[in-house]
């Protein structure tokens, strides 16, 4: 079963990775395009790549929050206790299974 897990898990990761690459870009671009006319002096790169970085860091800071938001909104509260009218559960079995040849 978790062999199935691992590229389902491996693909959601590779698309937040690729839309969060994309939201660096867009912001580095205009963070450029914003700033200069011509040509921009490496400096003025540098600090682009900056303002790129720390609009995906706020995006994340945010993604993250709304998880915790949503996850402390489905979680009980409270102790966990067991309903009162479920059986026990039964012991294993301690039969031997013979495998037909």
């Amino acid at each position: 079963m978790l062999a199935h897990a691992w590229p389902v898990a491996a693909s959601a990761t590779g698309h937040a990775r690729a839309l969060l690459n994309t939201i660096a870009a867009s912001a580095t671009t205009n963070y450029l395009a914003s700033h200069t006319s011509g040509r921009p002096a490496p400096q003025l790169a540098q600090l682009a790549a900056i303002h790129g970085y720390t609009t995906v860091f706020w995006w994340c800071a945010g993604i993250f929050a709304a998880g915790a938001i949503i996850c402390g909104a489905l979680l009980r509260p409270g102790p966990l206790t067991r309903p009162e009218e479920t059986p026990p559960a039964r012991p294993p079995s301690r039969q031997i299974r013979r495998s037909s040849r």
